[in-house]
């Protein structure tokens, strides 16, 4: 592709230099990147710099779960399936144990455990700017 800008920054693409014949007088070469520049230029930002945040915490949120494979359901089932073995054997011990010492021995003593609480609570951060960021007028 060849790509040309006239005087008024229009910017042209064609195939073929015969084509670019046909392009007004005034009609100088430039290159693809020039001509993607004059073209992005020419459009209006949709986003506010908030609606801009947001959208790159969001990815961030993406990347993370999809490097870690573990997307917020799988996430939650895992914590909970845990949590609540650990509150059934804290519940056969003798003296018992209460939800609130089942799960801190929980995260004493399962160092998976502890990983998966981490990343939830990363996670929950990062959910947390989204939600102060929506907030703002």
């Amino acid at each position: 592709m060849f790509y040309y800008k006239d005087s008024a920054n229009n910017t042209y693409a064609v195939s073929s230099e015969d084509e670019a014949a046909a392009l007004p007088p005034d009609c100088v070469q430039i290159t693809q990147a020039e001509a993607d520049a004059i073209r992005d230029s020419r459009r209006p930002s949709s986003l506010t710099p908030i609606q801009i945040q947001i959208a790159q915490i969001r990815k961030e949120i993406d990347d993370a779960e999809r490097e870690k494979m573990l997307p917020h359901g799988v996430r939650v089932f895992m914590i909970g399936s845990m949590e609540k073995e650990a509150q059934e054997a804290g519940a056969a011990r003798v003296p018992p144990l209460n939800k609130a010492q089942s799960i801190a021995a929980l995260r004493a003593g399962n160092v998976g455990y502890r990983v998966l609480m981490e990343f939830h609570e990363f996670i929950s951060g990062k959910e947390a700017q989204i939600a102060a960021l929506e907030a703002q007028p």
